[in-house]
């Protein structure tokens, strides 16, 4: 029974650091979020800028519009992370409550891992879409920067505000990645647990006979 104790207490341990990971993301959706609107801002100011400048600004509008598209579906997709991070952190904490209070739920925790092991997936995924759009706008502002200067300067700036979003974006992928590999940890942790405790009930059973 010092095995399963054992166990339960490294699972516990590898749950916490789990639940730290993916608070650590959610502070960094907020900053995705900022960004984000600070873009929608810059996409804004671009538009009249354009609109000042006649027809040959026309096209550097368009693309101004779609950063400010951009910038909009990016914040819709900050809150769709969060709301899955809640939803993790509620798995997360369902199945710490059943650790400190049984055993008997192995099983149930261990769906309650892999539950969260999909939902961190589509937070990668969802990342990497994001980064993605983000670098074909930054490239179709680029290319719409043969304007007059001031025109170009925002231009400028803006690829500037896009780069980094993206950079920001891959950063918070490999993040998201990491946690999901601590996942992984935790769920083989959570299957040698049970194998413990079955073990243990079993030799209990014989001892018995």
């Amino acid at each position: 029974m010092e095995t399963v104790s054992d166990a339960a207490e490294d699972v516990s341990a590898d749950i916490e650091t789990l639940h730290e990971s993916i608070d650590e993301i959610g502070e960094i959706v907020d900053v995705i979020d900022g960004i984000a609107d600070q873009t929608n801002i810059l996409a804004l100011n671009a538009q009249i800028e354009a609109a000042q400048a006649g027809e040959e600004g026309a096209g550097f509008a368009i693309v101004a519009s779609e950063v400010k598209s951009l910038a909009e579906e990016t914040q819709e997709q900050a809150g769709r992370i969060e709301a899955t991070i809640e939803d993790v952190q509620a798995e997360i904490e369902s199945t710490a409550d059943q650790f400190e209070t049984t055993t008997d739920r192995i099983d149930d925790g261990v769906d309650r891992v892999e539950n969260a092991l999909a939902r961190l997936d589509d937070i990668a995924t969802a990342i990497d879409d994001a980064a993605a759009g983000v670098g074909e706008v930054a490239t179709a502002i680029d290319d719409q920067a043969a304007g007059s200067e001031e025109i170009a300067a925002t231009v400028d700036l803006a690829v500037d505000e896009m780069n980094s979003l993206r950079d920001e974006l891959e950063t918070i992928s490999e993040s998201t990645r990491e946690q999901r590999e601590s996942v992984v940890a935790v769920r083989s942790t959570v299957r040698q647990l049970s194998k413990s405790a079955d073990s243990a009930e079993s030799t209990a059973e014989n001892a018995t006979e």
